[in-house]
């Protein structure tokens, strides 16, 4: 495994593959993390009034003044309302080399409206388990080469994969990371820092990988049950 190219998805996220395209009154709390006016960073979560859940590698030594939080919208980098943020936080225990606790959140100065296409999203409380089916969604890229990225906010439907089988194939692995994966579907760069959903509630962010879908590797994901008393 020490000589594979990893491809993490930590150069400002991951996208869909296989995926379709979505509203975002049918995921209300997905946000998509901008910088200035040019560039898309990540996806995030609405988790209540002012705090939006991402991945640690998404804000990690980011400059707060040109960070934009963008709620309400289905489309790329259009419409919706924009956020200021105040704070941003990363895990302290967080590790770039191989995204272990890949957790952060950013306080935004103004408050989420509580509309239709905006919402919060609870944290589940109780681990996913092999075989439970999770949603994800974001605007990230279409495909492994970074060609196209998607007009309208895209999700995918995925399977949680056994946790033991998975550190067969990432000697890395940690507790704080889970597994999922899909037949040619996938998140890919783009989507990081956005939530797993299972049953309505946030099971895990997407964090990073071995590229994309089509190489019969999971995609790693940060487990929420395991870090949800440091969120």
């Amino acid at each position: 495994a020490e000589s594979l190219d990893l491809g993490f998805r930590d150069d400002f996220g991951y996208k869909i593959v296989g995926g379709k395209q979505v509203e975002i009154e049918e995921f209300p709390y997905q946000v998509a993390i901008e910088g200035g006016s040019v560039l898309f960073i990540c996806g995030g979560s609405i988790i209540s009034p002012n705090w939006v859940l991402t991945a640690a590698h998404c804000v990690y030594k980011e400059n707060i003044s040109w960070l934009r939080v963008r709620a309400g919208s289905s489309k790329f980098r259009k419409e919706g309302r924009l956020h200021k943020v105040k704070t941003i936080i990363w895990h302290y225990l967080y590790e770039p080399s191989f995204n272990d606790y890949d957790v952060g959140l950013i306080l935004v100065k103004q408050k989420f409206q509580n509309l239709p296409n905006i919402r919060p999203i609870p944290l589940s409380t109780v681990p996913a388990v092999p075989g439970d089916s999770v949603t994800a969604a974001g605007w990230g890229y279409l495909e492994e080469q970074r060609r196209h990225r998607p007009s309208k906010l895209m999700a995918v439907n995925l399977t949680v994969v056994d946790w033991s089988l998975c550190r067969q194939q990432y000697e890395f692995l940690t507790p704080r990371q889970m597994c999922v994966m899909g037949i040619k579907k996938d998140t890919c760069y783009g989507d990081s820092g956005g939530a797993i959903v299972s049953n309505g509630k946030q099971v895990g962010i997407v964090s990073t990988g071995f590229r994309c879908a089509g190489h019969g590797l999971p995609g790693i994901y940060v487990n929420i049950t395991v870090v949800g008393p440091w969120i």
